[in-house]
């Protein structure tokens, strides 16, 4: 029987948990992800699905306007300006980049993918001929909620909460636009999906958890697939620590399954130089506002990272049950793979993405950014801003001087802890090497280039 989780904690609002139902609110309302999603789904953990009622920390900085001069309080390093691409597209999440610089934009609360071309040269895609819708429900039922999307040589991938689609891309836009899987986990707490390409030419694809911390019955959930490009079966190792086996041994896991024990990685990338996967997973709600920490992880087939059962450096989670009689927390978590670098708890990362532009200094080559786009559950506000991870030597390091790998990129939508502006949720690099950033509240897409540069 699949148990979550719910539990009274210090707040500045209790809210009280009759069925621990997932967090309601959308982007218009201010609220989301780490809790609702633009959808109203929950991206960040959102409200602890127990069934024995509670009370949980609930500070939802009030959302408002993006006006011309809070946009111009976003700091970002010196050298560096921010410009807006796109006004009014409330929900924006992921975004990918075309070869004639076409930026494409899934908005699930929309069951759509919009694309921007800027057709006048005026550096925005502000007028009504520069937007056009690529796919949605009138292509198909099985498009609702269309939140991932990959381009690949001349294919587009999209996925929704059930299925994942492929199309060609010609002058832009998307032509044969077919069903390559219709089997995907239901969608439950974390509907949102992501894929990507892998360097070994499969296709990835990452599911979250249905729930806050339980043992799932789909061993599906909480996992990163890795299917040929197709949308077959690709061939996948063992996954003799999936925590489907602890809870029930013997469990036939899908043989979809490429890592597992992953509540919610939505961001993820191949580091240019190594070429290993790295992931950034968010941890349950409920346990307090600094624990656990959400979760930068180094991906590796046929390994678990630990959730719902264990956290951080294989911590047992103190509040979930025992994987089963047979096997306890304790001797279930040293089989699992520890964090590489924490993210503090209820950042919400959303997007993940290595610098592979020519733009930036060259000290960002092989660094990463992560889109939090912040907390909900916390009595201190957190997140809502892109951070850059350093690497050095292909693992996460702190630059001369400093103590963190971790640094600010671009702040500012927090404005304090009761109000925010935007909630950051997609990166991407465009074909002159500046950054793309969506936020899905009130739906900017903003672009951070150098000063000196297009």
């Amino acid at each position: 029987m699949r148990r979550g989780r719910c539990l009274a904690a210090p707040s500045v609002v209790l809210f009280a948990l009759a069925a621990c139902s997932s967090d309601p609110s959308t982007p218009g309302g201010g609220a989301g992800g780490a809790g609702g999603g633009p959808d109203g789904n929950v991206d960040g953990g959102g409200t602890p699905d127990a069934s024995d009622g509670g009370a949980i920390t609930v500070n939802r900085p009030e959302l408002v306007p993006a006006t011309d001069e809070r946009i111009a309080s976003l700091k970002v390093p010196e050298g560096f300006r921010v410009s807006v691409v796109a006004r009014g597209m409330p929900g924006a999440r992921m975004l990918a980049v075309g070869p004639d610089r076409s930026i494409y934009v899934t908005v699930p609360m929309m069951s759509q993918v919009v694309r921007l071309n800027d057709q006048n040269g005026d550096g925005d895609a502000e007028d009504e001929n520069e937007r056009t819708v690529e796919a949605g429900l009138s292509d198909s039922a099985d498009l609702a909620g269309v939140h991932g999307i990959a381009l690949s040589g001349t294919n587009v991938y999209l996925a929704s909460v059930k299925a994942i689609f492929m199309a060609t891309l010609a002058n832009g836009q998307f032509t044969g636009l077919r069903k390559i899987v219709g089997d995907l986990p239901d969608g439950g707490q974390h509907p949102n999906r992501t894929l990507a390409v892998g360097p070994d030419g499969k296709l990835y694809v990452s599911i979250g958890s249905d729930c806050n911390a339980c043992a799932e019955s789909n061993t599906e959930h909480a996992t990163m697939l890795r299917l040929e490009r197709d949308g077959t079966v690709a061939a996948n190792p063992p996954q003799p620590a999936h925590p489907a086996v602890a809870h029930i041994p013997n469990t036939m896991v899908s043989p979809r399954v490429f890592a597992s024990g992953l509540r919610n990685t939505l961001g993820f990338d191949w580091h240019p130089q190594t070429g290993e996967l790295w992931g950034a997973d968010h941890g349950s709600d409920g346990i307090g506002d600094d624990v656990p920490p959400d979760e930068l992880n180094r991906l590796s087939e046929g390994k678990s990272y630990g959730w719902p059962y264990c956290w951080g450096d294989r911590q047992p989670d103190p509040i979930v049950d025992q994987p089963s009689m047979m096997e306890s927390k304790e001797e279930y978590c040293p089989k699992t793979e520890p964090l590489v670098l924490g993210y503090p708890a209820h950042s919400a990362p959303i997007a993940f993405l290595f610098y592979r532009g020519a733009q930036f200094p060259v000290d960002y080559g092989g660094d990463a950014f992560v889109a939090f786009r912040g907390s909900w559950n916390r009595a201190v506000a957190t997140g809502y801003k892109i951070v850059r991870v350093h690497f050095q030597g292909g693992v996460p390091s702190p630059r001369d001087g400093q103590s963190s790998a971790i640094e600010d990129f671009m702040t500012g939508f927090l404005i304090d802890n009761d109000h925010q502006f935007g909630r950051v949720a997609g990166l991407a690099v465009d074909q002159e090497g500046a950054l793309l950033v969506s936020e899905d509240s009130n739906g900017v897409i903003y672009r951070v280039a150098q000063a000196d540069s297009r």
